[in-house]
This record gives C-alpha cells, sequence and structure tokens, in this order.
C-alpha cells in the first residue's frame, strides 16, 4: 500500500509494509531517502547487536519512516490514508 503525504503544498508517496530495498541496501537505502536520523539509529543499534539487527530492519523502516514524516508535519492527502496511519501509527489529526 502506498500512502500520498503533504506539507505546504508538496506531495510525497511513502510505502507501507516491508521494505525490499532496505533488505537489499540496508542503511545506504535510508540515507538516500535523506533520513540521516534513522541511518545514525540504525548504524548505532546495528554495532550493539553485531549485524543482527538488520534482519529485522526492512519489517519496520517504512512505518518508522512514516512516523518520522508525520512527526515532521507531514498529513496524509486522502481519507484512507488518514485512516491507515490513525491504525497503524497512532496519528491524531
Amino acid at each position: 500500500m502506498r500512502i500520498t503525504l503533504e506539507k505546504n503544498g508538496m506531495k510525497k508517496t511513502v510505502k507501507t509494509g516491508f521494505s525490499w530495498k532496505h533488505l537489499f541496501f540496508g542503511v545506504f537505502y535510508t540515507l538516500y531517502k535523506g533520513d540521516t536520523n534513522g541511518a545514525i539509529k540504525q548504524l548505532i543499534i546495528s554495532c550493539a547487536t553485531f549485524g543482527v539487527a538488520l534482519l529485522f530492519f526492512p519489517f519496520t523502516y517504512n512505518k518508522a519512516h512514516l512516523k518520522r514524516l508525520l512527526h515532521d508535519g507531514w498529513k496524509p492527502a486522502t481519507e484512507a490514508g488518514k485512516t491507515y496511519c490513525q491504525l497503524k501509527t497512532g496519528y491524531q489529526n
């Protein structure tokens, strides 16, 4: 599923669920998306767990990225997106 978010007239599409790109590219994909804070957190956690956490990040990355965007002021553009965000991330409008 994809959710369209908007902020100040700009639109951004965010995928939900499992991240295949994150599975193959890891932290580099996070940096490519411009999520520097997420990349730093992933590097620290990966080092602390000797890389085992890299197997779990593809399952959680898209949801965490969506939460960070919502926290930064992006809002769902559609009613279906708003409902999804409320159910999965606890988004409150």
